[in-house]
């Protein structure tokens, strides 16, 4: 029985790719944050909800800077996008780009981010001053759930 299971677990830990983007995305944010405090220069997590993509950039970087790192975007692997994605305060999107910003002093701004693999959906949600990053396998209106 364990010659079955374990190629089965090995399979889905590699290849699930909407857990791989949830994955890359967590970590980004926590890098994000620790860059942040230590360069003492707020950090964006800018993501682009048509391209299927994000990238970081630094609060104090040149318009041209910014470009760069655009065209060095990360994409999310496969059939996963993104299906929404807000921040607190503002409206919620589903198309165009959402900028999270981490600030110097270790907080993030609140936001939630829905990744979609056909109809299976993760949520995302950075709380302001709790350092790691809530993910739910199902998707979750985090502020209108109350």
């Amino acid at each position: 029985m364990l010659l079955i299971a374990v190629p089965r677990v090995r399979e889905s830990l590699f290849t699930d790719q909407l857990s791989s983007a949830a994955r890359r995305l967590v970590g980004a944010a926590r890098e994000l944050r620790s860059v942040a405090v230590r360069d003492q220069v707020d950090q964006i997590l800018q993501i682009s909800l048509d391209e299927k993509s994000y990238w970081i950039y630094s609060a104090d970087m040149t318009p041209e800077k910014k470009e760069e790192m655009k065209k060095r975007a990360l994409h999310l692997p496969g059939d996963v996008k993104f299906a929404d994605a807000y921040v607190a305060g503002k409206e919620k999107k589903t198309a165009g780009e959402v900028s999270i910003r981490f600030f110097s002093r270790g907080y993030v701004e609140p936001a939630v981010i829905h990744l979609a693999d056909g109809e299976r959906f993760m949520t995302l949600v950075l709380h302001p001053f709790i350092h790691t990053v809530e993910t739910h396998e199902k998707y979750l209106d985090f502020w209108q759930a109350g």
